[in-house]
């Protein structure tokens, strides 16, 4: 089910020709008996100087109140109308998709894709197949440089805010047939990129520069800020050396990372690679990325790499689980020579020394005491509750990966996962 309302400007292509005044106004909906149709559109008086309308699009104050009844003349009330009607069109309106198929999740991001103004496309609660074209390539791409969410966890319908949090009950599966999604920003993108609560599955990679379930880059002058919350990334895979899970190229980029899973991934060269240059500043913060494996050399980064290949970008890496990556001569995190940043409040199972350009303090490389990777969540007894920076660069969220409430126990926990405390005695 995909519905949209919009209203457009007549040099503007529209499927839906209700016309007023020269201006087509888009109503109604995509798939045939999916979403409403209104009966009648309706405008509310305005106040404006009806003899000089163009003073009303500069921004001059508002002079007289004209009812749509006015016996004026008729090129009066046609000034009248359509500068009311340019006010409400002038901005490029978002345009929402509800989609409920893997075909109507694709067709809605490629019309995103191509949609002069921001879009979200809300997937409802559910499990959705995909095959790449070819094992080299991604069976979802998108471009969009004008604004795009991405939001599981929706009801039917999508009204209202997602029904939930947990990534678990949208799926994204690629069946290891190629890349999941691939997201290219151009120096042209103005509109900011927001992907939440999905969990990506079985993407593989035969390419080590792009990760098997989802790669973004920006390119030089793509000033834009990508936020990944809440997100489960599984089984995701790289045959040769590069990424399983997540690869982000950004030379002018705003990264938030926070609130994921990544757990269950395997490749030759970790599970993350994060690259920051020009001007992209990198925050990764309350993630938990454990239990995934490593093949190949016999030592090498098993979790997560980090680097500044130009000597400039910056990484804000706070409150993270980083551990039980690869085996014991394996690296949860790799820090490359030229990385530069601050790497503060985490467990960091195994890592190489530091770079000079590396600050940072209350780290620890003590045993978080997870039970499995089917079970992330912190026991009661485990080091890394209550030890979090509550002041973490970028900001700490709000929620953890369950939706519950972060900062129970006076200070943060680390990883996705906060421990309630209200049950701390058993009680439950």
């Amino acid at each position: 089910m995909r519905c949209k309302l919009a209203l457009s400007h007549p040099s503007r292509s529209s499927a839906f020709p209700h016309e007023i005044c020269g201006l087509k106004v888009r109503v109604g909906h995509a798939d045939a008996g999916a979403c409403p149709v209104p009966e009648k559109i309706s405008f509310q008086p305005i106040e404006t100087d009806i003899n000089r309308p163009e003073k009303l699009l500069a921004g001059s104050a508002l002079k007289r109140r004209i009812p749509l009844s006015s016996p004026l003349e008729g090129p009066r009330v046609m000034r009248h109308l359509v500068a009311a009607l340019l006010i409400v069109s002038a901005p490029v309106l978002a345009e929402n998709y509800c989609v409920d198929s893997s075909a109507e999740i694709l067709s809605a991001i490629a019309s995103a894709s191509s949609s002069p103004g921001p879009s979200e496309v809300r997937i409802v609660q559910g499990v959705y197949d995909f095959t790449a074209p070819s094992p080299g390539a991604a069976a979802i791409i998108t471009s969009d440089n004008t604004g795009l969410k991405i939001v599981g966890g929706y009801a039917p319908g999508c009204s209202g805010a997602p029904a939930t949090l947990n990534p678990e009950l949208t799926l994204l599966r690629v069946g290891n047939t190629g890349r999941l999604l691939d997201m290219v920003f151009f120096p042209s993108a103005a509109g900011d990129i927001e992907i939440s609560r999905l969990g990506l599955r079985q993407g593989t990679s035969n390419s080590a520069t792009l990760g098997g379930c989802l790669n973004i880059e920006g390119d030089v002058g793509a000033s834009i800020t990508v936020r990944l919350s809440h997100l489960g990334f599984r089984l995701c895979g790289n045959t040769v050396g590069g990424n399983a899970a997540l690869r982000v190229l950004g030379r002018d980029l705003r990264l938030e990372l926070v609130n994921s899973v990544f757990a269950d991934n395997f490749s030759q060269a970790g599970v993350i690679g994060l690259t920051a240059s020009g001007n992209s500043i990198f925050y990764v913060t309350n993630n938990t990325i454990a239990f995934n494996g490593r093949s190949g050399a016999p030592s090498g980064p098993a979790g997560m790499q980090i680097t500044n290949p130009a000597g400039n970008g910056f990484f804000w890496i706070t409150n993270n689980l980083i551990y039980g990556n690869g085996g014991a001569s394996d690296t949860d995190i790799l820090y490359s020579a030229s990385a530069i940043g601050v790497v503060g409040s985490n467990i960091i199972g195994r890592s190489n020394p530091p770079p000079a350009g590396i600050a940072g303090t209350g780290n620890s490389t003590a045993n978080p005491l997870l039970a499995s990777s089917v079970n992330l969540r912190l026991p009661a007894n485990s080091p890394a509750r209550n030890v979090g920076n509550n002041s973490a660069a970028g900001g700490l969220p709000t929620l953890d990966f369950d939706g519950n409430t972060r900062l129970q126990g006076g200070r943060v926990d680390l990883g996705a996962f906060e421990f309630e405390e209200l049950f701390a005695n058993g009680f439950e």
